[in-house]
C-alpha cells in the first residue's frame, strides 16, 4: 500500500499536479472479513468517499455496481414514459 505522502512524492517526480479540487479517496473493503481496518489518513483537502463514479460507471467501496444499475433503469423508465407519452 502507498501512503499518501509518497503518493504525492511520486507525483511530483513525474512532474504530475494532484488536482485536489476534483480528487477523492476511496478504500474498498471485503464484506468477507468482519474485522474493522485501519485506515490511514486522507491526504489535507482530499475527502474520503463510499462510492465514486469512474468513466460513468458507479462503483461502492464494495467493488458493487448494484447502485450504478439501479439509476440506468431509472433513466431508462423516465425515457420510456416520455416516449409513451408523446407517442399517446
Amino acid at each position: 500500500m502507498i501512503s499518501p505522502e509518497m503518493s504525492l512524492l511520486m507525483s511530483q517526480r513525474k512532474n504530475l499536479k494532484l488536482n485536489r479540487i476534483k480528487s477523492v479517496e476511496i478504500t474498498f473493503e471485503d464484506r468477507r472479513r468482519k474485522s474493522l481496518a485501519q485506515y490511514r489518513p486522507t491526504l489535507p483537502d482530499i475527502q474520503r468517499e463510499t462510492q465514486i463514479k469512474i468513466l460513468g460507471i458507479t462503483v461502492t467501496n464494495h467493488l458493487s455496481i448494484s447502485e450504478h444499475v439501479h439509476d440506468v433503469n431509472c433513466k431508462c423508465g423516465q425515457s420510456l414514459n416520455s416516449l409513451y407519452s408523446y407517442i399517446s
